[in-house]
């Protein structure tokens, strides 16, 4: 959102986040994960939740990671052009 926001107001284009998309789609498979995790009668061993989790944390990292840097080359084109 900070990336889009300072994009919109300096009139940047949005660059595209592949991590970030990636992340995206890991947080909601995650979420269904979950969601079958409580279902009643299902048992999903920590075995398989807490490697998904973790996978998730380090996409998201990589996420934030890959948008801070795509806000600075903003930042930079901006106050150079």
């Amino acid at each position: 959102m900070l990336r889009w926001a300072v994009c919109t107001l300096r009139g940047a284009p949005v660059l595209a986040s592949p991590q970030g998309h990636a992340a995206g789609v890991a947080n909601y498979v995650l979420a269904l994960l979950g969601a079958v995790a409580v279902s009643p009668g299902v048992e999903l061993t920590p075995w398989l939740l807490e490697p998904a989790f973790v996978t998730v944390a380090l996409l998201n990292l990589g996420g934030v990671a890959e948008n801070l840097l795509l806000l600075g080359r903003t930042l930079v084109r901006a106050d150079s052009g």
